[in-house]
C-alpha cells in the first residue's frame, strides 16, 4: 500500500528530461492538482500540456496515473502500452506503471463495509503525516480509487463521504463524515489525527442504546492496524458517545479528550 500511495506523488525518476522543460512547467500544476484530488483540474492541465508537448514521456505517465486513479481502466491500459514502447524511459519506471495496469486488469475483491472502516482506513492511518498525505486524506474518493487500484472494492456506495479539517483544543484533525450508518458498528464519523510518525485513527460507531439513550447511539473508539500485520489490530472503546445530533466539531472534541486521557495514563 505504501508503494501505491506514491501513485499520486511526483514520480519523475527515470525520465530523461532536462530542467525547465515544458514538462516541468506543466508537471508542477498537474501533480499539485492530482495530489489534492482535483482530478478535473488535473485533466485540464493534461489537455494544455498535450497541445504544447504531445510527445512528452512525462505527459504519457501523467495520463496513466490520472486514468488509474479515476477508474478508467481501459484508457490506463492503452497508454501504459504506449509508454512501454518508449525508448527514452528507464525499464524500472516502465515496470512500475505496468504493475499498476496489471492490478487494474484483475477482477477486484469485494470487501465488507466493516472491513473498510476498521482495517483499510486504519492502514491508511499508518502513513507518515506529511502535507501530501493530508491532502490525500482530504479527498475520500482518492482513497477509494487507491484501494480499487489494488484490486479492492467496498460493498457499499462511498460517494457521499466528505472530509473537513476540524480543530479541537489547538489540535487539527481530518474528519470524514461517512455514509448514513445502517448497521451496528457502522461509523458516523472517522478522524485522522497527525501524530509523530503516523496518524491516530478514531471512529464513531453505531451501538446498541441502553436505558434512556437515543435510538441511534454512537460510541467513540480507536483502531490500530499495521499493514500486513493482522495480529497488530487493536480496537479500543472509550465508553463515551452521543446521538445522531452530534456534530463533527463535537466528535473532534471527544477525540481530543480521549487522546489526552490516554497520554495522562501513560499509554
Amino acid at each position: 500500500m505504501k508503494k501505491l500511495i506514491l501513485l499520486a506523488g511526483v514520480l519523475t525518476a527515470g525520465l530523461a528530461l532536462c530542467a525547465q522543460t515544458i514538462s516541468d512547467f506543466f508537471g508542477q500544476d498537474f501533480y499539485e492538482s492530482l495530489n489534492q484530488g482535483q482530478y478535473e483540474a488535473a485533466g485540464e492541465v493534461l489537455t494544455r500540456w498535450e497541445k504544447a508537448d504531445p510527445e512528452s514521456a512525462e505527459l504519457l505517465a501523467g495520463k496513466i496515473k490520472l486514468f488509474a486513479l479515476t477508474g478508467r481502466t481501459d484508457s490506463a491500459k492503452y497508454y501504459a502500452g504506449l509508454f512501454a514502447q518508449r525508448q527514452d524511459v528507464e525499464e524500472g519506471y516502465k515496470l512500475y506503471l505496468a504493475d499498476i495496469v496489471d492490478r487494474l486488469s484483475t477482477p477486484p475483491d469485494t470487501v465488507r463495509y466493516k472491513f473498510y472502516q476498521m482495517v483499510l482506513l486504519s492502514q491508511l492511518a499508518e502513513m507518515h503525516p506529511s502535507d501530501e498525505m493530508k491532502h490525500f486524506l482530504m479527498n475520500p474518493q482518492q482513497a477509494v480509487a487507491l484501494f480499487r487500484n489494488q484490486g479492492i472494492v467496498v460493498e457499499r456506495d462511498l460517494s457521499t463521504t466528505t472530509a473537513q479539517r476540524v480543530v479541537a483544543d489547538s489540535t487539527e484533525m481530518i474528519v470524514w463524515t461517512m455514509p448514513e450508518p445502517e448497521n451496528l458498528i457502522d461509523c458516523k464519523y472517522v478522524a485522522f489525527v497527525p501524530a509523530d510518525s503516523c496518524f491516530e485513527y478514531f471512529t464513531f460507531e453505531k451501538t446498541i442504546p441502553f436505558g434512556e439513550q437515543p435510538e441511534n447511539m454512537y460510541i467513540l473508539c480507536q483502531s490500530k492496524y499495521k499493514y500486513n500485520e493482522p495480529s497488530s489490530h487493536i480496537h479500543s472503546n472509550y465508553r463515551v458517545g452521543a446521538g445522531d445530533d452530534c456534530t463533527p466539531q463535537q466528535f473532534a472534541r471527544m477525540v481530543e479528550w480521549a487522546r489526552a486521557t490516554s497520554q495522562n495514563k501513560g499509554h
